[in-house]
């Protein structure tokens, strides 16, 4: 069973999402929260952070309620699945744990 990160830190982190990206195994998932759903903005993500997503298969989660609270909308080249508090839920059981970064 894949563990699932949660990411909150804004787009001036760009070392950290880096370096959790690097501790997260394959088939891990990522789910940007709070702050962290900036990174679905259009350009947010560097090509090696795309690079390193695509390359680990991880699957990209943000909570559509940050998403919204902030006026975002969310376009990256890398699929981001949007969810709600109940997916968020269900995305926390589907994991063997649950890492905050």
């Amino acid at each position: 069973m894949s563990n699932l990160f949660l990411f909150n830190l804004s787009r001036n982190h760009n070392e950290d999402l880096k370096t959790c990206l690097e501790l997260m195994n394959n088939s891990d998932s990522l789910l940007l929260l709070e702050n962290g759903v900036f990174w679905t903005e259009k350009g947010a993500m560097t090509d090696d952070i795309h690079k390193q997503i695509l390359h680990k298969n991880l699957t990209v989660f943000a909570l559509d309620e940050d998403v919204q609270a902030r006026g975002i909308t969310p376009i990256n080249a890398v699929s981001v699945n949007l969810i709600d508090y109940s997916g968020f839920v269900t995305v926390v059981e589907e994991h063997r744990q649950t890492i905050t970064y």
